[in-house]
């Protein structure tokens, strides 16, 4: 089954002097596959049962927990690596920030050469009768007539 995208507007690209308007794809969201459901997939193509499933993506899970609290970049074969983001204020000398002040951010992924590979040829169709966020009508895409496009000044 083909992936589905819908074209959208990219505002920023209008900030360049005497550029047009650029359109960039995205993925059209079908659903979430949530794990109980992946558990059953597995479930019916292994001999997995899917509480074995559910109770080694716990043990999983617990793990990845600890080795990120570590300050640990976890790979996962195949699929890719996760790792923690940390943030501060601003600060031009590092006499100016102390640990307390250092906060965690976020968790960054950074897929695998061999996901991104095979992700590389997934079928893409236009979507079609999906509701847009921003239409791409000749009569809005011109800068100064869109409200969330700022005029040229």
């Amino acid at each position: 089954m083909a992936a589905k995208y819908q074209l959208f507007r990219n505002p920023r690209s209008l900030l360049k002097e005497n550029r047009e308007e650029l359109l960039y794809p995205r993925i059209v969201r079908n659903r979430i596959i949530r794990l109980e459901e992946i558990a059953n997939r597995i479930s019916a193509s292994s001999s997995f049962t899917p509480g074995d499933v559910l109770g080694v993506w716990e043990a999983l899970k617990g793990e990845i927990l600890n080795a990120l609290e570590e300050g640990n970049r976890v790979e996962l074969e195949g699929l890719g690596g996760f790792y923690p983001v940390l943030k501060c204020r601003d600060v031009t000398d590092p006499k100016e920030i102390r640990a307390e002040s250092i906060r965690f951010s976020k968790v960054a992924f950074s897929p695998a050469p061999v996901l991104h590979r095979k992700l590389s040829t997934m079928q893409l169709e236009r979507a079609e009768g999906y509701p847009k966020r921003q239409e791409l009508t000749p009569s809005r895409t011109a800068a100064g007539t869109d409200p969330g496009i700022p005029a040229s000044s």
